[in-house]
């Protein structure tokens, strides 16, 4: 694939976040989920990453993302 099609490929998980954030005004809630499954069909189906990888990625944020949350409610 061209490397100008890649890019905007790249870009279009942020463009759904604004769009459906700020354009359409949908709730964090309902808009993660969405871009998070595109972020990952992209991956798998642009990039060929394994599915295993992805999921393995995904596990990896989760746990980092509960690590911070215990930091800062401790904070708090």
């Amino acid at each position: 694939m061209n490397g100008a099609v890649l890019a905007v490929l790249a870009l279009l998980p942020v463009a759904a976040v604004a769009v459906l954030l700020v354009g359409l005004r949908w709730s964090a809630q309902r808009a993660m989920p969405l871009c998070y499954l595109l972020t990952v069909a992209l991956a798998v189906f642009v990039w060929q990453t394994p599915v295993l990888f992805a999921a393995a990625a995904s596990i990896k944020g989760l746990l980092i993302t509960l690590k911070l949350l215990y930091i800062i409610f401790g904070a708090i």
